[in-house]
């Protein structure tokens, strides 16, 4: 889903983590460009929230950078025709089934703002979302993976806020320490739907980074 703002896909299963001791519910995860935190100073493309909450209301975002991968998706599975349920390699990342599933998402955005200009001028409002079914996409694979490769056990933490408004505060952020990576292709789309919609960088203030490596 194109939410106006992000791209945004809210899993049919909720997979519950525990953090600290406390049980968090995935609501639902979605991109930055460019990334809205830095690791040892630098940035990345993009970033991936996934936005968890707990019973007592308290929220969690799990944070992972995106570095450009400039090896591109294959030809056919870049176009906006093609279907987005392509079978995945099982050594690959559960995320390219979102990436894959970008052209056409990014078609229908298209269309969709084409509509909005067009109603606009004809005093029609229009919702201001796009939907779209992912096919081919595993919540439960992507946890396995994020926990396989060390990506969701080597982590920074530190307190905030969530980073669009009204920006609550109170916000546990798990920032994890390793990368993953977007193709160039998937991060133009998400660039020709989203632009630049990161928040700029905040301060430290009087907070403390801490961090938890295995």
């Amino acid at each position: 889903m194109f939410n106006g703002h992000t791209v945004q896909i809210t899993p049919d299963a909720s997979p519950i983590v525990n953090y600290e001791g406390k049980n968090y519910e995935l609501l639902q995860f979605h991109f930055h460009t460019p990334s809205e935190n830095r690791i040892d100073g630098h940035s990345s493309a993009s970033e991936m929230h996934m936005v968890h909450k707990s019973n007592d209301g308290s929220l969690m975002v799990f944070a992972v950078l995106l570095d450009i991968d400039h090896s591109e998706l294959a030809d056919a599975s870049l176009s906006p025709h093609s279907p987005a349920s392509k079978l995945l390699d099982a050594s690959a990342s559960p995320l390219n089934a979102v990436f894959e599933a970008l052209p056409v998402l990014a078609h229908r955005v298209y269309e969709h703002r084409a509509q909005l200009e067009h109603s606009a001028s004809h005093e029609h409002p229009v919702h201001d979302t796009v939907e779209m079914p992912l096919l081919g996409f595993s919540i439960g694979k992507l946890t396995d993976f994020l926990m396989k490769t060390g990506v969701a056990s080597n982590y920074f933490y530190i307190p905030g806020s969530l980073t669009t408004p009204p920006c609550t505060e109170g916000v546990h952020w798990v920032i994890s320490a390793k990368r993953l990576t977007i193709p160039s292709s998937a991060l133009t789309m998400l660039m020709q739907m989203e632009g630049e919609n990161s928040r700029v960088l905040q301060s430290y203030n009087s907070r403390v980074v801490h961090k938890n490596f295995k």
